[in-house]
């Protein structure tokens, strides 16, 4: 089974829409971190926000892969048992 078995229109336009799902998570996160940095001030709750926005972030980032592999996986199989 070769790549071209699997890259086709639908899985393209599946991986396109999850990745700027994820892109636009990790920018409104980013964004609204940045907010509550600027509003908080130095302290020990700019620290906390900062260590759980990082904290999201691996989250979406280790939680994305393992999604794709996932659903290209499913795809792989139900294709299977069409053939």
């Amino acid at each position: 089974m070769g790549a071209g078995d699997w890259l086709d229109i639908p899985f393209l336009k599946f991986i396109s829409q999850h990745t700027s799902a994820v892109m636009g998570v990790v920018v409104s996160i980013i964004l609204v971190s940045r907010s509550v940095e600027w509003a908080l001030g130095p302290g020990w709750l700019q620290t906390y926000a900062e260590y759980s926005e990082r904290a999201v972030l691996v989250i979406i980032f280790l939680y994305f892969p393992i999604r794709v592999f996932y659903d290209l996986w499913q795809e792989l199989k139900s294709r299977g048992r069409k053939n």
